[in-house]
């Protein structure tokens, strides 16, 4: 954008370069826009609920050779909350849990996020005040990468969809189709149906996955993997039928990413 900008004045006989203005944007968000982004980062956290996502970032200089690959780090409130939405979004030049330390030192509550090593390290070394959740949509592109690679040619649209892959995305299927009315709802209604309406079809996917012999034949590396992931997400996937401010899957945060990833 500065270097259209620097052509663009230049055509009109104004002579301003694009490193000038980029030592302008830097200089004024080191003295202005930091306190900005401390002020709702802050805020951020004290709302108790928080999704988090990270994407990479390639820069043309950060102390290290040319080409390295970076991280920027998406925190948002909980797309539940009833508080006016907050996205800040930070730099780190890695992909460690060291971030997850810094940024929420001191935070009390629950962080939504992927199955990332990083947020489990986290949580085991403040298990007294971090809880995580897990998401849903990350067990739902499992089923459908492992449904897409399937060689279907020849099946009829019956035989297709009584595939397990088919299966599965159905029973996922029927646990947004439940819970989707519920964003509406407060915490508390929201909870109650969770557990009246929504625990039931958690428990039917369940069911069928732990029943699908991963060594068998029929069973693809894809599938084998979209099993393994719910099975050994269990834990945080079901945390959101304990709270109702938990949401099922940390799709706001990519939302919120999608743009800057694009």
């Amino acid at each position: 954008p500065l270097d259209r900008q620097a052509r663009e004045m230049a055509r009109h006989g104004v002579v301003l370069s694009k490193q000038t203005m980029s030592n302008w944007v830097i200089r004024f968000s080191t003295e202005n826009l930091i306190q900005v982004y401390s002020h709702l980062a802050k805020k951020l956290k004290k709302s108790g609920y928080t999704q988090c996502d990270e994407t990479t970032l390639l820069v043309i200089r950060d102390g290290r050779r040319a080409g390295r690959k970076s991280y920027i780090w998406a925190h948002i409130t909980s797309e539940l909350g009833t508080e006016k939405p907050i996205a800040v979004f930070c730099y780190e030049p890695d992909r460690s849990a060291d971030h997850l330390r810094d940024f929420y030192d001191d935070y009390i509550g629950a962080i939504i996020c992927d199955a990332y090593s990083a947020y489990r390290v986290f949580e085991m070394e403040n298990g007294d005040r971090i809880i995580l959740g897990g998401c849903w949509m990350h067990s739902r592109r499992r089923w459908a990468e492992a449904l897409r690679i399937r060689d279907v040619k020849g099946l009829s649209s019956e035989e297709i969809d009584n595939l397990p892959e088919a299966k599965a995305l159905r029973l996922i299927g029927e646990i947004y189709q439940a819970e989707n009315p519920l964003k509406e709802t407060s915490a508390g209604e929201r909870l109650r149906r969770r557990k009246s309406e929504v625990k039931e079809k958690v428990d039917a996917y369940y069911s069928f996955i732990e029943g699908i012999d991963v060594e068998g034949p029929a069973v693809s590396e894809k599938m084998a993997d979209a099993i393994q992931y719910s099975l050994n997400q269990k834990e945080y996937l079901c945390r959101f039928l304990t709270d109702g401010n938990l949401p099922l899957d940390n799709g706001a945060c990519e939302r919120s990413i999608r743009a800057l990833a694009v």
